[in-house]
């Protein structure tokens, strides 16, 4: 019987992980279409307009950071579906 309650209680507390990561992944993704969508066309465009005299502001380091924050987050979370994959 506790063997029973035991596999019940590691099933429930997966689930529960597999949730969090399908809300972390939705996240991304949100995170991820706001950069593509509007940040790399605002810097495109302030790239654009330095080209031809505008002001120089076209520091790239800070979207490039956005970026790779949001790639660091999608590598942890694979690790962690790994790792729940092992559980199972």
């Amino acid at each position: 019987m506790a063997t029973v309650r035991m596999f019940t209680d590691l099933n429930i507390k997966a689930e529960r992980v597999m949730e969090e990561i399908a809300n972390a992944l939705a996240l991304a993704e949100q995170i991820q279409l706001t950069l593509v969508s509007e940040e790399l066309p605002e810097w495109k465009k302030r790239q654009q307009m330095a080209c031809i005299g505008g002001p120089h502001d076209t520091c790239l380091e800070q979207l490039q950071s956005r970026f790779t924050v949001v790639a660091e987050c999608l590598q942890q979370i694979r690790q962690q579906l790994k790792k729940v994959q092992e559980l199972n």
